[in-house]
This record gives C-alpha cells, structure tokens and sequence, in this order.
C-alpha cells in the first residue's frame, strides 16, 4: 500500500522525507472520506432494498379485506425507511422514485371507502 511505502523514508531525505508525510497526510484524509462513502452506499442500499421487498410484498399482499389505515401505516413505515438513503448514493434516485410511488399509494388508499 502506498502509504506503508510512504512511511518508509527516511528522516534523513529532507524534502522527500516531508512531501512523504505531506502524502501520508493527504492518503489518509481519502482513506476517511473513502470508508464514510462506503459505509453510506452500503447502508443506503441496504434501506432501499428492505423498503422495496417491503413494500413490493405489502402490495402483492393487499386485498379489499385488508385494513387500510394498517397498511397506510406500513407504506410509512416504508417511506421512513427510503428516507435513509443518502442522497449522491447509487440507489438515491431509485429510492425517490419509490418513495414517489408509496406516497401515491396512500393518496390512493385514503381516497378508498
């Protein structure tokens, strides 16, 4: 890895020695950014998809006997969930898209008698 590399130069190398730490620096700042960008993909894909089978299964399961605050209270729930998907993620756009789609549904549930 680079900055094991970096590490190795010596005191002894002057300005090679303070452009290493500068890199060293720098490497591990993106390093950071890196993991937070990771771990916001894997969290945002991980609550668009729970809030996709959720919903796909709430609606493949509805029937005239269902009880409709219930289910307006679940596609919520669901809508709570895509809201956790950051925005600039992979998914972002797929989980508005969504999220536009179960906000439609409740209009259309409590248009229901």
């Amino acid at each position: 890895m680079a900055i094991n590399e970096l590490e190795q130069v010596s005191p002894n190398d002057g300005q090679g020695y303070i452009k290493a730490k500068q890199l060293i620096a720098e490497y591990t700042s993106n390093l950071a950014q890196i993991r937070v960008r990771k771990h916001e993909e894997e969290t945002s894909l991980q609550a668009f998809d729970n809030a996709n089978n959720k919903l796909n299964n709430l609606l493949a399961n509805y029937s005239s006997d269902s009880d409709k605050n219930r289910t307006i209270a679940k596609i919520e729930g669901i809508i709570n969930e895509l809201n956790k998907v950051k925005s600039g993620t992979t998914v972002y756009n797929e989980a508005q898209k969504l999220k536009l789609l179960a906000e439609n549904k409740i209009k259309e549930f409590q248009g229901k008698k």
